[in-house]
């Protein structure tokens, strides 16, 4: 059975941590967590693309999730 993949770009880690957990307890596979941008595009350009990703609107860099 194929598992969906959740990458998690946040940058609370508390609360990167809390959405990872809950993301497993529905058993989905967490294709990471980042609180940078950057590392969220490295991530989805690689061989272990996650079908689904959760960011954060408002990141505290000059990025957002927009």
């Amino acid at each position: 059975m194929f598992k969906e993949k959740i990458l998690i770009v946040e940058d609370e880690m508390i609360v990167a941590k809390d959405m990872e957990y809950m993301v497993e307890e529905l058993g989905y596979i967490s294709s990471g967590l980042t609180s940078q941008w950057d590392d969220a595009i490295s991530i989805i350009e690689g061989p272990d693309c996650p079908t689904l990703i959760l960011m954060d609107v408002m990141l505290g860099d000059d990025t957002d999730g927009i």
